[in-house]
């Protein structure tokens, strides 16, 4: 029998954080409490990035507000929507002051801040994130 991956293989592989992070890239920009919704917008493209990179996308995304995450035009399956989720969430709490309230994501959520959507975007999204970070500015 062949040896098989580590047990921690998975979950080495696929943690969020070394995702399409290169050892020589410059600190993130920290913002005390509350984002910009243009540096939303960046963080959601280097997600992308990444799951292109990863190949969890087929090609490379040019993403703007109107970047489909759900619905009938994503370009993201299940996995990539959830990996685009917990990659997101740990980019905005690097960029956050570590002094900021905890920041999270959940894909329950959706439905609160995007009630009868067919779709959820990219600009969505960013607005919720501009919105949840400036509740505790």
């Amino acid at each position: 029998m062949l040896p098989g991956p580590s047990p921690h293989y998975f979950q080495e592989s696929c943690s969020a954080p070394h995702l399409g992070r290169s050892r020589f890239q410059p600190e993130p920009i920290r913002h005390r409490h509350q984002m910009k919704r243009e540096h939303v917008l960046q963080l959601i493209q280097e997600c992308f990035d990444t799951l292109a990179s990863s190949d969890l996308i087929k090609e490379k995304v040019h993403v703007d507000g109107q970047t489909q995450l759900l619905g009938p035009n994503s370009l993201l399956d299940s996995i990539a929507f959830v990996t685009f989720m917990v990659e997101l969430e740990d980019r905005i709490t690097q960029t956050l002051e570590p002094d900021a309230p905890m920041f999270s994501l959940s894909i329950g959520d959706i439905h609160d801040f995007n009630p009868d959507k067919a779709a959820l975007t990219t600009g969505t999204l960013a607005d919720f994130t501009v919105r949840a970070t400036s509740a505790h500015a």
